[in-house]
């Protein structure tokens, strides 16, 4: 969830910085006198140096933090950096990068090693060899086998095209057996005869050597309108690091050396850059930003749809030079065997298995991959079609090193098989995957152990996979317990937490060996401070339907044998079927999987459903890494790469899933499937779901739903990097891939219209910039209809979510100056739009307190300090928790506000004719006994008088009430209109329990707009759990001077003992004739003294023949509602 330009730097580096930033050191440690030089020569086969720089990190004798480093020279080889590192270091982490990791050199971490004081390497590009002598440049070349006959060569430079040349010079042998070819052609360049460029974006001008950038009107995908020419627009893109700074606080500032100039006579922003300078070259990425000084808007908006300057060819040119190829071979090719591709003036290479292993040859259709267990005997199946050989390694428990060895049988479809006769059941294994080489100076076969990718328990740290009976993991009474009901997806309320979050602080009241665990979630009656509901009891007492849990699956941050060592929410998977041991009392056995079943039966007794998070765009380590399992298995199947071979980027996190090919899209809907049935999954949330192809996500959701027709299906329509995914493919935000499939997309709109841009300090509806996106906030009301859903239930609408700024943390930065309770008034009105839009909506779990993170807006690695519950929070702000369940209760209990179709939303939701800073609309829903339902959303700190529709109204929601039943005690209504208390929301329905007519509240008649305005806006002081209203009476004639309360209150952090002559005085507010209000936030069981005055000493309040009078008491009792009432009478003044 973070902007364009954000992600394209800090989430990229976030899967290196896990690996790099486990141990930090001060300098000092590493030797403050001593200094290590490493000089680093790097070369570039096109020479296109511009924005390539290296990160690099201290490894050995200690860890630090990486620091990136410029190249400042050029010599005879490419370009040269000279780096010095304070301390003796011996071996350090080298990274090669474009910019700020928009792209890595190689995909793997190097490492130079044996330093002793200085060293010298060259690095070439795509070469994962780190060179300690200059190498020869000769170019590479990278081959895949792509069919059962086909190899396609992709060189580093372009060859020339040989006429009556059936070879074209290339040569492909197996353990030095030539290999018949039965043709070679040139892949030609992309050749576009209705090439448009304002369509496009740019056009190669001036005979290919210039690029003109083009932004128009209308034109594209780019959603462009402006047409004034005024506009401060820039191009921004790979070439210039995504055109400025930003910082992680998401601040902003463009280039000015990419500013475009308005074109009047062609109606368009343009820009001229020479091509192959300042990084314009072939391949560069972009968009398009307008910038107003304070915020940037992208064209096209989003993530992974940029722009990317092709070769343009129209089909009249004579094509003499390429640098790809396709090689047909006379007999049929084996993905198993080291083909080796030659070719004169390039570095002979072995070919990668590619598309060759999505023919139908290699797709295994069966159900029985990894351990099938029965009493008599167990049976193991691994697609590994690469593989050579594969080794099963039998050990008799987790601990020990001895093991048994059983050779696996190649088998059907690209699998090996295995039956062993006997009871495993309480066994471990593993895999030893043999690959031929891939090297062509070196023929070692390539060995690799791993977990089964189908292990459901393992050891702990996902080393060896568990043999075990699934009915041993079924808790007591685990046979009836069954899915969540839910009728239509728009009726889920979801709630997102962590599962270490949600109980680790001792003020949860849960058992200390429960804390941080599944089964913290499981224990009932759990109270905190002052005795309120905790753990799952606060979900039930909220009221939610659905827990949306942080990833559970098993991932790689944290050691599982000492979880309290690291903290991290889990966006790095290794096994997916296999639930995480951190949150299990014993990771090394079935405990984990009984465990988490206790906890899904606990939340299903509750009536509440459980998302899992999953995250098929990435894996957390890939290549020969310790985590690194698909690789080993079958090298390169699973992700996507670029043309050259190199790891494509879509998730930020260095790899993405292929999830378009056949076994990978088997093995998503198996681990979904077996997910479901389980463990009971109510539903599923895809983590950068728009790096999923549609065909996957179409087939997982019918799979699922197949099993449990009730799952709530949704994830993100973004992703963090570019992708080699075809656009028409991609579960993306505005491409209407989602239509007809019920699953939804998170609302980022929505999201920004509300709360301003993620982390900065900019405001939106919340903080009364009303007019902020507005169409957007309209859009979102409507269930995202107009903008990207085709139905309700696509439009996952939400303020506030793990990744950045809670909205707390959010108000604390946008509005610093604005007392607490208005920042928790904000807060409410936010949530107040999400809960009575169309749509699903989504709560971040701790919201309905105020949760904070410190301002940290990325804690995914943070710890318990910054990221736990403090229940503490629920007593200080019980009001607001209240409120949240109101808003749910309302919500639930009125169809109206989850309507289920566009039809109904288009036909039944009016907005209607609102003062400015309000935002109003009608529900005339016919399915609802409420059929007839005015909300408006108040921005403005001030009481907003709204024109209702002639009828009787009665008012369930305004200022800091809501619910569904009248509101009582409050002044709603002024001549004949509703008045809208500040920054809040109000709900009236329809009905005809009054004359008509007449327009009153039950309860109260209409008064005077002054008392309205007071009693709907009184001041209020203090941040204590219990609401104590003063309302005070005061003598005739002095109604119209202005009341203080002075009193003790010092230690409630107000002003002490202060009649009205210093700053921070404790104002009264008239709200009738003779009548003052005020309300202090105090906690229960504190004692204050206290007196009025009227603005001094001098006129402070006497008794009724003028006498001196004590100080008046008063004992905070909190009677379960978190409000009191204190009614005083003032008889005299000294000074009247």
């Amino acid at each position: 969830m973070l902007s364009y330009f954000k992600s394209k730097r800090f989430i990229a580096g976030l899967l290196t910085f896990l690996f790099i930033a486990t141990l930090i050191f001060p300098i000092s440690i590493l030797g403050a006198d001593e200094k290590t030089t490493l000089i680093i020569h790097y070369y570039r086969y096109n020479e296109d140096y511009q924005g390539w720089n290296l990160w690099i990190w201290p490894v050995e004798p200690v860890g630090a933090e990486g620091k990136a480093y410029e190249f400042t020279s050029k010599d005879d080889f490419g370009v040269k950096a000279v780096v010095e590192l304070p301390g003796k270091i011996t071996k350090v982490g080298i990274i090669v990068r474009k910019g700020n990791w928009e792209a890595k050199d190689v995909a793997v971490d190097r490492f130079i090693s044996g330093i002793n004081g200085s060293k010298e390497v060259w690095l070439i590009e795509g070469e994962e060899q780190i060179y300690t002598s200059q190498p020869q440049k000769t170019p590479k070349m990278t081959a895949f086998l792509d069919g059962l006959n086909t190899i396609v060569v992709k060189l580093a430079k372009k060859a020339d095209i040989l006429s009556n040349n059936k070879t074209q010079g290339f040569k492909v042998t197996a353990f030095y057996d030539e290999i018949p070819i039965k043709k070679v052609e040139p892949v030609l360049p992309k050749i576009n005869k209705n090439f448009k460029p304002e369509d496009a974006g740019y056009e190669l001008i001036d005979g290919g050597t210039k690029v003109r950038f083009i932004l128009k009107p209308g034109a594209g995908d780019f959603k462009f309108t402006d047409t004034s020419g005024k506009l401060d627009v820039y191009v921004t893109g790979t070439m210039n690091d995504w055109g400025g700074t930003a910082s992680s606080e998401g601040k902003y500032k463009p280039l000015p050396a990419w500013k475009m100039t308005w074109n009047a006579q062609k109606g368009y922003y343009e820009l001229i850059k020479e091509l192959g300078k300042d990084g314009v070259v072939i391949g560069a990425k972009f968009k398009f930003t307008s910038w107003d000084g304070t915020s940037a808007k992208w064209y096209p908006d989003g993530m992974g749809n940029d722009k990317v300057i092709e070769e343009l060819y129209t089909g009249n040119e004579k094509i003499t030079k390429v640098d790809t190829f396709k090689i047909t071979t006379e007999d049929e090719l084996e993905p198993q065997v080291p083909y080796v591709v030659s070719k004169d003036g390039f570095k002979p290479t072995v070919a990668q298995a590619r598309n060759i292993l999505d023919n139908p040859k290699y797709y295994y259709k069966g159900n029985d991959l990894g351990c099938t267990y029965t009493k008599a005997y167990s049976t193991f199946r691994l697609w590994a079609p690469t593989a050579i050989g594969v080794i099963l390694r039998l050990y008799d428990d987790y601990k020990t090193t001895k093991y048994k060895e059983y050779e696996m049988q190649q088998s059907v479809n690209g699998t090996w098989y295995l039956k062993i006769n006997g009871n495993l059941k309480g066994k471990y294994y593993q895999y030893e995957v043999w690959h031929a080489s891939n090297s062509i100076t070196d023929d070692t076969i390539r060995k690799y152990v791993v977990p089964d990718p189908y292990s459901r328990a393992t050891s702990a740290n996902s080393e060896r996979t568990l043999i075990f009976d699934s009915k041993d993991t079924n808790p007591v009474g685990w046979e009836k317990d069954t899915f969540v009901p839910l009728k239509n997806q728009e009726d889920a309320i979801i709630y997102e937490t962590h599962v270490r979050d949600f109980t680790i602080d001792a003020s949860s009241g849960v058992r200390p060996e429960f804390r941080g665990k599944y089964l913290g979630f499981t224990q009932t009656g759990t109270k905190g401070p002052n005795g309120v509901k905790t753990g799952i009891d606060h979900l039930k007492e909220l009221g939610i339907t659905h827990v949306h849990l942080l990833p559970t699956y098993d991932f790689g941050s944290v050691d599982e044998t000492n979880p309290d060592k690291a903290y991290n929410w889990g966006y790095d998977p290794v096994l997916y079927q296999n639930v995480e041991g951190s949150y299990a009392t014993n990771p090394n056995t079935i405990a984990r999987i009984k465990e988490y079943k206790k906890m899904v039966m606990a939340l299903h007794k509750a009536g509440i459903g459980i998302i899992q998070d999953v995250v098929f765009n990435h894996t957390f380590q890939i290549g020969d890494a310790k985590f690194s399992i698909f690789d080993k298995i079958v090298p390169g199947y699973f992700y996507r790469k670029d043309k050259d071979g190199n790891y494509s980027n879509a998730s930020g996190c260095g790899n993405e899933i292929a999830t378009e090919k056949p076994m990978v899209r088997k093995f998503i809907i198996d681990t979904l499937t077996y997910l479901t049935k389980e463990y009971h999954i109510d539903g599923f949330r895809f983590d950068l779901m728009a790096a999923i192809d549609r065909v996957t996500m179409a087939k997982a959701q019918e799979e699922i739903r197949k099993i449990n027709p009730s799952a709530v299906i949704y994830g993100e329509g973004w992703m963090a990097g570019g992708t080699p995914l075809d656009p028409s493919l991609r579960m993306e935000i505005g491409s209407f891939n989602q239509a007809g499939l019920h699953i939804g997309l998170f609302n980022d709109r929505i999201r920004e219209a509300i709360r301003g841009n993620l982390d900065n300090e900019s405001k939106g509806f919340m903080q009364g910039n009303y007019s902020y996106r507005l169409e957007d906030l309209k859009k979102g009301i409507q269930g995202g209809l107009g903008d990207f859903a085709t139905d309700p239930d696509e439009c996952i609408n939400y303020v506030s979510a793990h990744d950045n700024l809670t909205l707390w943390d959010k108000l604390q930065k946008s509005v610093p100056n604005e007392p607490d309770y208005i920042k928790d008034k904000m807060g409410r009105l936010a949530n107040a739009i999400v809960l009575t839009a169309q749509g699903v909506p989504f709560l971040h779990g701790g919201v309905e307190f105020n949760r904070t993170k410190f301002m940290n807006h990325n804690s995914y690695n943070a710890g318990d300090k910054i990221n736990k519950y403090d229940w503490n929070l629920k007593v200080k702000w019980n009001n607001t928790f209240k409120y949240y369940q109101g808003l749910i209760a309302l919500r639930k209990a009125h169809p109206a506000f989850r309507m289920t179709t566009a039809e109904d939303i288009q036909k039944y939701l009016t907005f209607i004719q609102m003062p400015k800073g309000t935002l109003g609309f009608r529900l005339t829903y016919p399915k609802d006994t409420w059929n007839d339902i005015i909300v408006v959303y108040n921005s403005t700190k001030k009481v907003q008088e709204v024109t209702l529709p002639e009828g009787n109204w009665v008012v369930v929601a305004n200022g800091d009430e809501v619910g569904t039943t009248p509101i009582k005690n409050l002044t709603n209504f002024v001549a004949g209109k509703a008045l809208v208390a500040p920054i809040s929301m109000f709900v009236a329905y329809k009905s005809d329990e009054f004359p008509k007519g007449f327009v009153k509240v039950v309860g109260k008649d209409p008064v005077s707009l002054e008392t309205a305005q007071a009693v709907l806006t009184p001041k209020v002081y203090g941040t204590g759990s219990v609401a104590v209203t003063f309302n005070v009476k005061v003598p005739a004639g002095t109604d119209d001077d202005v009341i203080y309360l002075a009193g003790s209150f010092g230690k409630a952090g107000l002003s002490d003992w202060n009649p009205g002559d210093k700053d921070g005085a404790i104002e009264l507010v008239k709200t009738q004739d003779g009548i003052y209000i005020v309300t202090l936030k105090l906690n229960s069981g504190e004692t204050f003294e206290y007196k009025y005055t009227r603005g001094s000493w001098s006129t402070v309040e006497k008794g009724a023949n003028k006498e001196e009078i004590e100080n008046r008491k008063l004992t905070v009792k909190d009677d379960g509602s978190g409000k009191m009432t204190i009614n005083d009478t003032v008889l005299n003044w000294a000074d009247k």
